[in-house]
C-alpha cells in the first residue's frame, strides 16, 4: 500500500513540475518592463499644435474647425499656454505636468491648465497630441504639430 502511494506521489510530481515550470514561464513572459515617465515630459509636448477635431459632448458629436479657420494651442517651455484662432488670442495661462495613478506601474500623464484649473489627461504619438478633458461631457481634442507659428 505504501508503494502505491509513493508511486502516485511520484507521478503527480512528474506532472506538476512541467506544469509549474510552464506557469512560471508564462507569468515571467507576461510581465513587461515599464519605463519610468520621462524626467521631463515637456520635451514631447512643447510647441505649436493645430486643432484637427474635437469629439464628445452629450450628443457625442465630432466638431471640425472651419476650413478657413486656424485654431492653435501653444505650449511654451516657460509653462505658459495660449490658444489662438486666426491669430487672435482666445485664451492664455499657465500649465503644469502631473502624473495621476493609472495603475500600479503606469501613471497617467496629465496637464493642469490654469485658468480654469482644468486637469486633462494627454497622449503624444509622433506629431499627434490628444487631450482628454475630464468634464462630464468628455471632450477629446486632437491636435497635430504645427510647423509654423501662424
Amino acid at each position: 500500500m505504501q508503494r502505491f502511494f509513493r508511486r502516485q506521489c511520484q507521478a503527480k510530481k512528474r506532472t506538476m513540475r512541467p506544469l509549474l515550470l510552464s506557469l512560471s514561464l508564462l507569468t515571467f513572459a507576461a510581465c513587461s518592463k515599464h519605463s519610468a515617465p520621462s524626467s521631463d515630459p515637456k520635451n514631447s509636448i512643447i510647441g505649436q499644435w493645430l486643432l484637427v477635431k474635437a469629439v464628445g459632448g452629450f450628443p457625442g458629436s465630432t466638431i471640425y474647425p472651419p476650413k478657413d479657420s486656424v485654431c492653435l494651442l501653444s505650449l511654451n517651455s516657460d509653462s505658459t499656454w495660449q490658444t489662438r484662432t486666426n491669430a487672435k488670442t482666445t485664451g492664455s495661462g499657465t500649465f503644469q505636468f502631473i502624473f495621476s495613478p493609472g495603475g500600479p506601474a503606469d501613471p497617467l500623464p496629465m496637464l493642469v491648465f490654469t485658468p480654469p484649473h482644468l486637469y486633462s489627461e494627454y497622449t503624444v504619438s509622433g506629431d499627434t497630441l490628444v487631450i482628454h478633458d475630464p468634464c462630464c461631457d468628455l471632450y477629446v481634442k486632437t491636435y497635430v504639430r504645427s510647423s509654423s507659428g501662424q
